[in-house]
């Protein structure tokens, strides 16, 4: 892949109005990725527990304890 179609994607979230009020998503390839219930090296797609709330706010919580920060 040339070197302009592997920061396709960093551009576009950058600097493309098409995105500016898009928060919280997963891209590759310049697109939303999808969901991916079975992920496995090699596939593409979102694995379930990157976009798992409960175990976001546990690391969160986890993050800040070990911080001493809680």
């Amino acid at each position: 892949m040339h070197l302009r179609g592997r920061a396709a994607t960093s551009v576009l979230l950058a600097a493309s109005p098409l995105v500016a009020d898009v928060t919280g998503e997963y891209f590759e390839d310049a697109a939303p990725a999808p969901a991916q219930p079975d992920p496995a090296p090699g596939k593409n797609g979102v694995a379930p527990y990157a976009t798992d709330r409960h175990l976001a706010d546990r690391l969160f919580d986890e993050t800040l304890r070990m911080l001493d920060m809680k």
